[in-house]
């Protein structure tokens, strides 16, 4: 019997990397077998209805020859199929070998993918980091970065004038310096300065506030709002402003935009040697600040609060010699150091005294006293900690006190009043019962006409608390609210609410009570009659304000019962009143700042 079998195995190609040929049967070469049949069958193997094709010889006998034969053929076929078989196999590697480069090739382009996922959340986060970024704060963040590079040894402070002096003179042409300049490292950085071209310079200021507070950074009282309310003022005027501030534990780091340490260490003097200081800076509201962090002494800032420590003289004299050193050593040559409060008050005689010869010749000084109920008297060796003579400055003259001789005071720069004095608690006193028999809303929260009800808030200051507690027991019964604490938020409120705002003076230099009152629609009168005492002593009308001239002519001349009644008997006329005062710009855009850039011409005269 032959048996003729035509095989056909499927051979997978290669994955096609483009137009290639398709996947092809691999066809097998045709195969004759013969078997020896006997009665009708192959040793019952094959039946005659088998689907292999069978052919049947007549002759019953076969020669020995073909015996030998058909071993051949059997060896033949062995050979074919194990060799079907290697191809197989082959085929069967191939393909696992391509799978594994394909899924090597996934895992390479899925890392890409996530790469460049990676890349834009990045790019996204420094957009969204660059927000609000405008050219002024570009022009700090790079005045920031010279620092930086003075400070490492990069530069010298003789270039580093020069190149502060290209960007302050050409700030207006900052939309030429992008944020991915200001990302760059400081030798990249300094390179594209080098590039700038020097000019003229221009008539604006560069002002430097060594403070204690900043908002929204660290608030405690009036100081952080006036700072930073004054700062940007000043810079939308086209004036340069730098702020220096302790880096306290208690720091809201998150309103501070690229907030970065500088490699170098600044080193300052104190209790009789150089102690190293690290000096972080960053952007608060587009203005450039520098934060001042001691190591020796490294408890000064490390704590809870920013005031009310025993040593809070040697924390902030510390601080104040800490920022001339800086200044002097990055190059810097402010037309003003803008000081506040007793806190850094002792920066005048540092300047003066020690560091007036250090490249500062040009330097002004102007101290702002946001409330006289600190004047900080110390024993006089105190001040040889951050290297002053006491024998120089305990004199009549300059720093002695003048009540308590052996001690000196580093707020000895003009009067001291009481906040709230027994005079103006009989005062309010007086007020309060003459207007409960008026039915009129005077200090609420709720704006219900034909109601009386007054509330007092409690101040940062504890006298001030003290004398509030006199009050409220001197006026028990009456329809008033005594709060024994402050609260900013409260206190807005309850300004929103109100439609009289008693003042102790229109010329309130720490809550500025009288210009809040005006922008929230309620009347600024005065709770004494005598309010003249209150004015500046050079107060003519040709020095007056326009502030002064408006709640003069408003406001100045009206006691409390005389507004009640207008606002009873003459609706119409006081609503116009109010919306007049509301429409008044009395902001640190308008007349404050361009007070404030009178006092720093004023100053360069001298």
């Amino acid at each position: 019997m032959e048996i003729s079998i035509n095989a056909a195995i499927l051979c997978p190609l290669p994955f096609p990397k483009s137009n290639t040929a398709r996947w092809k049967p691999f066809k097998a070469p045709s195969l004759r077998f013969r078997f020896l049949r006997k009665n009708g069958d192959a040793n019952g193997l094959f039946r005659a209805h088998s689907k292999l094709e069978v052919e049947d010889h007549d002759n019953a006998e076969m020669p020995q020859e073909n015996f030998k034969e058909s071993d051949f053929e059997s060896e033949v076929k062995h050979n074919h199929i194990w060799q079907l078989f290697k191809e197989a196999q082959q085929n069967i590697l191939y393909l696992n070998n391509q799978r594994l480069l394909a899924v090597e090739e996934l895992n390479r382009a899925n890392q890409e993918k996530q790469l460049l996922l990676d890349r834009i959340e990045q790019l996204e986060a420094e957009k969204r980091a660059g927000v609000g970024k405008d050219k002024q704060s570009l022009c700090c963040e790079l005045l920031l970065r010279i620092d930086s590079m003075v400070l490492t040894g990069m530069i010298n402070t003789a270039e580093a004038s020069n190149l502060r002096k290209a960007v302050m003179d050409y700030k207006i042409s900052v939309a030429d310096i992008s944020l991915d300049n200001v990302q760059k490292s400081d030798a990249e950085l300094l390179s594209e300065l080098r590039h700038f071209s020097y000019g003229s310079k221009k008539s604006g200021f560069h002002i430097i506030h060594i403070c204690t507070e900043m908002a929204p950074v660290v608030e405690v009282g009036s100081l952080a709002s006036y700072v930073t309310g004054l700062s940007c003022a000043l810079l939308r005027a086209g004036h340069l402003v730098e702020v220096i501030l302790p880096k306290y534990a208690c720091l809201n780091l998150s309103e501070i935009q690229g907030l970065r340490e500088i490699e170098a260490e600044s080193y300052s003097y104190f209790d009789g040697q150089l102690h190293g200081n690290k000096i972080w800076t960053g952007v608060v509201n587009g203005i450039g600040v520098t934060f001042i962090q001691p190591l020796y002494y490294s408890s000064f800032f490390n704590r809870e609060k920013v005031y009310g420590y025993s040593d809070d003289f040697e924390r902030f004299s510390y601080f104040s010699r800490a920022s001339l050193d800086y200044i002097t050593k990055s190059g810097k040559q402010p037309d003003v150091l803008h000081i506040h409060n007793w806190e850094t008050a002792i920066v005048g005689p540092l300047f003066w005294d020690i560091f007036v010869k250090q490249g500062l010749g040009d330097t002004r000084i102007l101290l702002t006293c946001h409330g006289f109920d600190s004047q900080c008297l110390e024993q006089p060796d105190k001040l040889a900690l951050c290297g002053l003579d006491p024998s120089r400055l305990h004199r009549p003259d300059r720093l002695q006190d003048n009540a308590k001789t052996h001690l000196v005071n580093i707020l000895k720069v003009g009067c001291i009043f009481s906040e709230l004095s027994d005079f103006e608690v009989d005062n309010l006193k007086a007020v309060v019962w003459n207007a409960t028999r008026n039915s009129v809303q005077v200090l609420t929260s709720i704006r219900i006409m034909y109601f009386h009800c007054f509330i007092f808030m409690g101040s940062k200051m504890p006298s001030a608390n003290r004398a509030l507690e006199s009050l409220q027991k001197a006026l028990q019964g009456e329809n008033m609210r005594f709060m024994n604490k402050y609260d900013e938020a409260l206190s807005h409120l309850i300004i929103a609410g109100s439609d009289i705002i008693l003042c102790q003076s229109f010329h309130d230099p720490l809550l500025q009570m009288p210009l809040k009152a005006l922008k929230y629609g309620a009347a600024p009168i005065a709770v004494a009659s005598n309010e003249n005492r209150f004015r500046p002593v050079a107060d003519h009308d040709q020095e007056a304000t326009k502030f002064s001239q408006f709640i003069s002519s408003t406001f100045g001349n009206m006691s409390l019962s005389e507004a009640l009644n207008e606002i009873k008997y003459n609706p119409s006329k006081w609503k116009q009143s109010m919306v007049t005062s509301m429409a008044m710009d009395f902001s640190w855009d308008a007349e404050c700042c361009d007070i404030h850039v009178s006092a720093y011409t004023v100053l360069k005269s001298l």
